[in-house]
C-alpha cells in the first residue's frame, strides 16, 4: 500500500460522494478554521487519483479540506492555495473501507452521520458484510443494525430529532414499529405531550408495548404463522438489535389482528360466546364506538330471535377476551323489543312486573316512530333536489356516522362533537346529535370541503383494500402505469437478479444517462459488475427516464372496462 506525500492544489481535489458527514459548520468547525489560519494543516488529508474533472478524490479529511478552503477564500482566493496530502492508489472498495473506518473512529460524528456511514458501507457490500464491519470497527452487530433501522424513519421524525425534540433513543423505539400510520400517531402524541413534559425513552417504549399485542394472547398458532422468527416480534428484536421487551409482543398489530380474526371466525362456534351468550359473531373493540351499537346489561335476558341474528355480536379486545359479552348492531326498535322480552319465551311463568307511571308498553312509542320514518323517508327523499345543500348535508352526516374507522379523526377535526363513552373514561365517541347540528349549520362550500376530506380519509382507512383504492385512483385520473416510479424502498426489497431483469426488460441499461453514470460515477464497466446498492443508484440517481417502467406485480390485474365507455 504505497503512499506519497504532496502539496496539492485545493481545486484539484473533489469531495467523496460516500462521506456520511454532512455537517461542516458550527463552533467546532469554526475552531478548526481558526487553527488552520494560525498554524496551517498539520495532518495531511488522504486522497486517491481518479479520472474526471478533478484529478484527486478525498478519502479522509474533508473537514480539514473545507476549513482550508474557508481560510483561502478569506485570504484572496483558492486558486493558488494548496493542502498537504497523502496520495494513494486504491479502488472504490478500499476507499470505502478506509473512509468508513476513519469516520467511525471520530468522536464528533453524530448519530445520524454514524448511521449513514454504516448504510454506505452496507449498500456497497450488502447486509452480509455487517459482521465484517463489526469485526473491523469493534462495534457490535446489533448496534450497527439499530443505527441502520433509524434511517428508514420518515424525514419528519428525523427532523424532530435534529431539532432536539427527540432523543436518539426515541428514534430507535419508533423504528421498531412496522405500522407507518400507527408510528406517526405515536410520534405525534409524543411531540404533543413533550410540550408539557419530556417523554422519556422508557415512557415511549411502554407506550409502544401497550398498543402491541402480546403473542401469548394469540388464539392462533404463532409457530405455524411464522411469528417466532418475524422481525416484528420483540423477542426477535432483542436478538437482532439488542432492543425490545422482555415479553414477546407483536409490533405489527394489523397482521396480528388479521390472524386473530381469521382464527376466531373459524372456531367461533366452539367458543363460550355463542354457547353462553347466544352471539353469532364478533367485532373488535377498536372498531366500535359507544354509539355504534345497542348495549345489553347483565340482567337482560337473551331472546330466542337474537341467537340466530347476524347483528347479535360479542365485542372483543384484540387478545380475544371480552370487552362486552353481547351487543346489538341492528335496528333499535328490534333491540328494544328483544330486550323487553317481546321475542323471548324464557320468562314464561314468572310474575308480571308492577305497573309503573308512563306508557303501558315502553317500547311502543319508539317502535311506531321508527315505522313512520321507515315509510316516509323513502317518499320524502324523492323531493330532495340532488346536489342541493340539504342532500349534501344528509350525505355527509351518513358518511361520517356510518364509518366508525374515521370517528377518531373526525373528532380531532371537530372536537366539539366528541363525548366520553362513560364517566371518567378517556375514550371518546361521536355525539350524533352534536354531529348533526354541526353539519346542518354548514353552508354549501363547507359541506363540499368536508365531504371531500371525509371521503379521502375513508379511502385511506383499513376499510379499503388496495384494489378498491385503485378503483378510486383510476376514477379521479391517477395513472398507475404512467405515474408510478421506482423508489428506494421498493428496490431495496428486490434482489440484484430482479433489478438486472428490470433493467433489461425496460431498456434502462441502454439509456445514455445510465451508461454515463455507470462509467463516470460508479467506475464500473458493466452493470452486472455492480453491487445491489450501486444498481439502486442507477435506477434512482443516473437521470435516466424511468417513466413507464412499471413491473407487472405493480400493475396487477388490468381494470375492468366501464360498460358506459364509448
Amino acid at each position: 500500500m504505497q503512499r506519497s506525500f504532496e502539496e496539492i492544489s485545493l481545486t484539484a481535489i473533489a469531495p467523496s460522494p460516500f462521506n456520511p458527514r454532512k455537517a461542516f459548520s458550527g463552533a467546532r468547525f469554526d475552531e478548526l478554521v481558526a487553527s488552520i489560519a494560525n498554524v496551517g494543516v498539520l495532518e495531511p488529508v488522504l486522497v486517491r487519483p481518479v479520472d474526471g474533472e478533478t484529478p484527486y478524490e478525498l478519502v479522509a479529511g474533508e473537514r480539514r479540506w473545507r476549513a482550508r478552503m474557508a481560510v483561502a477564500e478569506a485570504n484572496g482566493g483558492v486558486e493558488a492555495a494548496t493542502i498537504p496530502a497523502m496520495v494513494q492508489q486504491m479502488d472504490d472498495d478500499t476507499a470505502l473501507d478506509i473512509q468508513t473506518i476513519e469516520n467511525l473512529q471520530r468522536e464528533d460524528l453524530d448519530g445520524l452521520e454514524e448511521a449513514q456511514a454504516f448504510k454506505i458501507f452496507v449498500d456497497r457490500k450488502g447486509v452480509d458484510a455487517i459482521p465484517e464491519l463489526a469485526q473491523r470497527t469493534g462495534i457490535k452487530e446489533q448496534y450497527i443494525r439499530r443505527r441502520l433501522m433509524i434511517l428508514r424513519l420518515p424525514k419528519k421524525i428525523l427532523a424532530a430529532w435534529d431539532k432536539g425534540e427527540l432523543k436518539y433513543g426515541h428514534l430507535e423505539q419508533l423504528a421498531r414499529m412496522d405500522d407507518k400510520q400507527q408510528r406517526m400517531q405515536v410520534f405525534d402524541k409524543t411531540i404533543k405531550e413533550s410540550q408539557h413534559r419530556q417523554v422519556s425513552v422508557a415512557s415511549l417504549k411502554e407506550m409502544i408495548r401497550r398498543i402491541s399485542p402480546a403473542l401469548k394472547s394469540a388464539r392462533f398458532n404463532i409457530e405455524a404463522e411464522g411469528c417466532l422468527s418475524c422481525t416484528q416480534n420483540t423477542g426477535v428484536q432483542i436478538r437482532l438489535f439488542d432492543m425490545g421487551d422482555g415479553d414477546d409482543h407483536c409490533n405489527r398489530p394489523k397482521c396480528f389482528k388479521q390472524k386473530q380474526s381469521a382464527h376466531l371466525l373459524k372456531t367461533w362456534s366452539r367458543t363460550r360466546y355463542p354457547k353462553k351468550f347466544g352471539t353469532t359473531g364478533f367485532r373488535f373493540d377498536d372498531e366500535v364506538g359507544w354509539s355504534d351499537c345497542h348495549h345489553f346489561w347483565g340482567s337482560d335476558r337473551i331472546a330466542e330471535k337474537c341467537r340466530t341474528c347476524e347483528h347479535h355480536l360479542s365485542i372483543l379486545y384484540l387478545s380475544g377476551e371480552s370487552s362486552e359479552d353481547r351487543a346489538c348492531f341492528g335496528d333499535e326498535a328490534c333491540f328494544k323489543a328483544a330486550k323487553g322480552g317481546q321475542f323471548s319465551d324464557a320468562g314464561a311463568g314468572k310474575s308480571k312486573p308492577e305497573k309503573k307511571d308512563g306508557p303501558r308498553v315502553a317500547w311502543h312509542g319508539r317502535h311506531f316512530r321508527e315505522v313512520f320514518y321507515q315509510e316516509q323517508l323513502p317518499q320524502r327523499f324523492e323531493t330532495v333536489v340532488p346536489g342541493s345543500l340539504t342532500a349534501n348535508q344528509v350525505a355527509l352526516f351518513t358518511i361520517v356516522k356510518g364509518n366508525a374507522r374515521i370517528h377518531d379523526w373526525y373528532m380531532e377535526r371537530h372536537p366539539e362533537i366528541g363525548k366520553q363513552r362513560w364517566e371518567g373514561s378517556e375514550f371518546r365517541s361521536i355525539d350524533t346529535a352534536a354531529l348533526f347540528t354541526l353539519i346542518s349549520c354548514m353552508d354549501m362550500l363547507q359541506v363540499k370541503d368536508e365531504i371531500n376530506a371525509v371521503a379521502l380519509q375513508a379511502i385511506l382507512s383499513d376499510d379499503y383494500a388496495t384494489e378498491e383504492r385503485g378503483m378510486v385512483a383510476r376514477h379521479i385520473g391517477i395513472d398507475l402505469a404512467g405515474e408510478w416510479r421506482f423508489t428506494a424502498e421498493y428496490l431495496d426489497k428486490k434482489t440484484k437478479a430482479e433489478m438486472m431483469a428490470f433493467g433489461k426488460q425496460f431498456g434502462l441499461f441502454e439509456d445514455p444517462h445510465a451508461q454515463a453514470f455507470l462509467a463516470d460515477t460508479l467506475k464500473r464497466r458493466a452493470f452486472k459488475a455492480c453491487k445491489k446498492g450501486e444498481l439502486i443508484r442507477v435506477f434512482l440517481e443516473s437521470g435516466a427516464d424511468t417513466s413507464g417502467m412499471v413491473p407487472d406485480e405493480i400493475l396487477g390485474d388490468p381494470p375492468a372496462d366501464c360498460a358506459n365507455d364509448p
